[in-house]
Order: C-alpha cells, then sequence, then structure tokens
C-alpha cells in the first residue's frame, strides 16, 4: 500500500485529493495546522499530524515512511507581497527539502496557472510561453516552482490549474452568488478564461505519480474558452436562472476601490478578496492555457462538462446552506 502526505488535507483540493486517494487504497497523512478547520476530513480514516509549513516545524515527522507527497497547501490571499512568499514559497522550499531527507519517491506540487501571466486574448499559451505572472500571488507560485527546478533532488511535478469550482469552494462561490441574484458582472473590458472542476485536478495529481515527468509543469484547464461576460451567460442558462443583468465596471473604479479595500484589510490585518492584483487579473485579455501537454503525458482528460458541474457544485451550495 502505498503511503500518501496531503499538505492542506483540508482546504477544498486538499480534501478532494485525499477522498481519491482513500478510495484508490492509499495510506493518507494529512499535515494541518493545530488551528485548522478539520470539517471535510475528520471522519475520514486518514493520519492527522500537526506541523507548520513556513516555521518548518513538524515537517520531518510528517514525511517519515512517506511516498509520495502531494503539496496542495497555498495562500490565495494575503497582505502583502511577503505574506504570498511564506505561504507559497517558503512552505514549498521547507516541505521539498524535509522530502528530500526522508527520501521521497515523488513530490507532486500544486502550483497556479498564475505562475504564468496573461495569455494574449483567445491564445491558448503552453507551459514555456515566456510571460512573467501579473499578480503577488502568481509570482510566489513561480518563484516555488523555480526553487524545485533549481534543486531537482528528488523527482517532483509541478500542476498548473486554471481557476478551479466545485463542491466546497469559496473562490467561484463569489461568482456563483452574483449569478444567483441575477447579476453578470465583469471588469474593464474583461477577458477570456477557462475553468476545470476539482474532480479534474485530482484526476491529475493522481495520474502524476506515475505518468508525470519530473521537472515538468502541465497547465490543467478544461477544453470551453469563453469570454468571462459569456460565462455568467453559460453559468445562467444551465441553472435556469432569468433574467440576467450584465454590468460592467470600467477598471479605473475596480482598481480605486479596491485600493481602498486593500488599504482597509491592511488597517484591520485581514485579507481580502479584491484587492489591485486582483483587479488587474480580471481585466487583463485573458488566462487561457493549452491542456495538450497534460493529455499527452498524464493519459488525463477534463471528464467533467462543465454544464453538469455547474449544476451539481450550485446544488451542492444550496444544500449546505450557501446559497
Amino acid at each position: 500500500m502505498k503511503k500518501a502526505l496531503v499538505t492542506g488535507a483540508n482546504g477544498f483540493v486538499g480534501s478532494h485529493l485525499t477522498e481519491r486517494l482513500l478510495a484508490e487504497g492509499w495510506d493518507v497523512r494529512a499535515l494541518v495546522r493545530r488551528t485548522s478547520n478539520l470539517r471535510w476530513i475528520k471522519d475520514l480514516p486518514v493520519e492527522i499530524v500537526y506541523g507548520d509549513l513556513v516555521r518548518n516545524e513538524g515537517l520531518d515527522e510528517a514525511v517519515k515512511g512517506v511516498d509520495v507527497v502531494f503539496h496542495v497547501a497555498g495562500v490565495v490571499r494575503a497582505l502583502d507581497q511577503e505574506g504570498y512568499v511564506r505561504g507559497n514559497y517558503v512552505s514549498t522550499r521547507n516541505i521539498y527539502l524535509a522530502s528530500e531527507k526522508a527520501e521521497v519517491e515523488k513530490f507532486i506540487f500544486l502550483s497556479s496557472r498564475a505562475a504564468v501571466g496573461p495569455s494574449p486574448g483567445k491564445v491558448r499559451i503552453t507551459e514555456d510561453a515566456p510571460i512573467p505572472p501579473l499578480s503577488a500571488y502568481g509570482k510566489s507560485k513561480r518563484l516555488a516552482e523555480q526553487f524545485l527546478q533549481s534543486r531537482r533532488t528528488i523527482p517532483f511535478v509541478i500542476l498548473r490549474p486554471v481557476a478551479v469550482y466545485g463542491p466546497r469552494d469559496y473562490g467561484i462561490y463569489e461568482f456563483f452568488k452574483l449569478i444567483k441574484n441575477h447579476l453578470n458582472v465583469y471588469v474593464g473590458k474583461g477577458g477570456y478564461i477557462s475553468m476545470v472542476h476539482v474532480f479534474d485536478v485530482v484526476d491529475a495529481a493522481v495520474a502524476a505519480v506515475e505518468r508525470g515527468k519530473s521537472g515538468e509543469p502541465y497547465f490543467l484547464c478544461g477544453d470551453r474558452d469563453l469570454h468571462i461576460k459569456e460565462w455568467g451567460h453559460f453559468i445562467a442558462e444551465v441553472l435556469d436562472i432569468k433574467p440576467l443583468i450584465t454590468l460592467r465596471i470600467p477598471a479605473w473604479i475596480a482598481l480605486s476601490v479596491s485600493h481602498v479595500t486593500y488599504g482597509f484589510a491592511k488597517l484591520i490585518k485581514k485579507p481580502t478578496f479584491l484587492n489591485p492584483d486582483k483587479v488587474r487579473e480580471l481585466s487583463a485579455p485573458g488566462w487561457l492555457c493549452s491542456n495538450e501537454k497534460a493529455k499527452s503525458h498524464l493519459g488525463w482528460w477534463p471528464q467533467v462538462d462543465e454544464a453538469d458541474g455547474f449544476v451539481s457544485t450550485f446544488e451542492w451550495y444550496i444544500e449546505n446552506g450557501w446559497l
């Protein structure tokens, strides 16, 4: 029986990955903080270990006897650049070095599409596109990737999913909430994006263990590319929500408001979704990427059609009292 360590096992992607590994017969150890909410995994037959990825506490014990490390934990909201660097780069460096000492067989790193900058409109870029990351979050993920590429002591695979949606997600949830309230909101000219269901991300992570080539990054995205405004109409249609009011917010207004909310967030020391980086991302021309490399190397294919995925996700939000 293979033994896996999942960092961030209590989170959105990590909890789904943990369930999948258990279903496939893996022995799973979950690395979490003592303050973590374990609601998604508390009833699962997993070994809970406590540690701190940034402070480098408990990591040697966490990786002991482990075959594969799935490093899913990360920071998507922070008060400043240093917060992202600590949560995404420093944490990755620490767990990789611990994995190195333990001679782990493979290290699977969940990075992000944001580690590479925007695409030019409708163009699907490939993994080697020389486009620098746009946001502090993307830069921190790219720093983590660069560390792995410079170290290369144990085999590792980098996964770069686009916007991930599905049950338990808080990110795309905000978009669903607007649509349920009959609002389709986008910033500036908007951009072209694709999405990927959390089940498909989990599929890729598991496939990467046996088929992922060490040192290689893989974009993970669905096969449907739409403008952000069109995504709103698509979701409203599959959920049968009518009427839908489309509202375009000029980029300069959104940026001005984001500076105010960001300043307030720093004042109360609580990260916010709306910040200048997020506005720049939302108003970029596109975040498209090719999934051909993942299909070729991993034998992976997005299995969840967006229409089915949106309906099941929406129903989950309703059933769990989120909407």
